[in-house]
């Protein structure tokens, strides 16, 4: 009779952990609605002027800055996971990217990603990655969606290579965003990335023709020389593109299974690509993770979630619509 409780009492507290694992691997979008009376160009046009040079010098830095370390440890602690999926040591999967031909060892993928949310102007950093419809960013959860709040941003739009108020290469309006349920709903650092699809420009062009594409990876190696690319404030206010080098590592938070790195940008570089095999000549490489967040008492280390399979998944689902 006992043993019989028991097997029930088992099955029933493995059907809620697992529900909770497909939950936070869930994704939430929500779409860009043309207002009534407006046309599909005129809305995206009002976006665009929407961010005058003026405004975009203004915008704050969307940090995820947590003052102390010891405090958020027991906070991720908490958080049941289950990681078996990430942890397995299997090779790498590449897709590779496209590149462009222009005169820098800066990528042409990575620019500044502005945003309004709780109605106040933000800036985070994002990437072009690689997909079948040519149009998809990557940035960080908490550049899109407020824990917080419970809100989503709006008039989303992504300057590749801004430098000092110029866009040499556009400024794309979002058409599509979504993150993962982990982050929406749970703040779980582990699922802090979003997706954004952008418009093609008034000629029907793709923005992966004008700045190419960066190369996606999943399940690779934690211990791996990576470049990191954002616009932190600290470094001449965000107006010019920074970077990073150094060899990550499976982080030492418990709870946390992303990768870490001796690495200080700070805010404004949030969404940023951490790429491997970054070829400065080609300006291309493999992207492995976003800028998530860092500690107020360790400044000097950066903070990621890894691309495993969750994250894999919602990367294909979204890049080819």
């Amino acid at each position: 009779m006992w043993a019989l409780v028991l097997i029930i009492i088992t099955l029933l507290t493995t059907t809620v952990h697992v529900r909770g694992v497909n939950n936070h691997a869930r994704d939430s979008s929500i779409e860009r609605q043309t207002p009534r009376g407006m046309t599909r160009e005129s809305h995206i046009r009002s976006i665009i002027d929407y961010w005058t040079p003026e405004r975009m010098a203004l915008a704050h830095s969307m940090d995820l800055l947590i003052v102390n370390s010891s405090n958020v440890l027991k906070t991720i602690a908490e958080k049941p996971r289950q990681r078996a999926a990430i942890r397995r040591s299997v090779p790498g999967t590449l897709v590779g990217g496209s590149s462009q031909s222009r005169s820098s060892t800066l990528p042409s993928a990575v620019g500044k990603f502005f945003f309004e949310m709780n109605h106040a102007d933000y800036v985070c950093s994002a990437s072009v990655v690689i997909a079948d419809n040519q149009d998809m960013l990557l940035t960080a959860g908490h550049c899109v969606y407020d824990f917080d709040t419970q809100s989503w941003g709006e008039n989303f739009i992504f300057v590749p290579r801004y430098t000092s108020g110029s866009r040499p290469l556009g400024s794309w309006v979002w058409r599509k965003v979504a993150t993962l349920n982990g982050w929406r709903q749970y703040e779980d650092y582990d699922y802090d990335v979003a997706v954004v699809l952008v418009e093609t420009n008034s000629n029907g062009e793709h923005i992966d023709e004008f700045t190419g594409s960066l190369g996606m990876t999943s399940n690779w190696k934690k211990h791996a020389f990576v470049n990191v690319f954002g616009y932190p404030v600290r470094i001449n206010n965000g107006q010019t593109m920074s970077m990073c080098t150094g060899t990550t590592s499976a982080s030492a938070l418990n709870g946390f299974n992303g990768v870490e790195l001796p690495c200080r940008l700070g805010g404004g570089s949030s969404g940023g690509p951490w790429i491997q095999e970054y070829d400065t000549g080609k300006r291309n490489g493999y992207q492995t993770s976003v800028v998530s967040f860092g500690f107020g008492d360790r400044p000097n280390i950066s903070f990621a979630p890894y691309f495993g399979d969750s994250i894999w998944n919602f990367y294909q689902k979204y890049q080819n619509q």
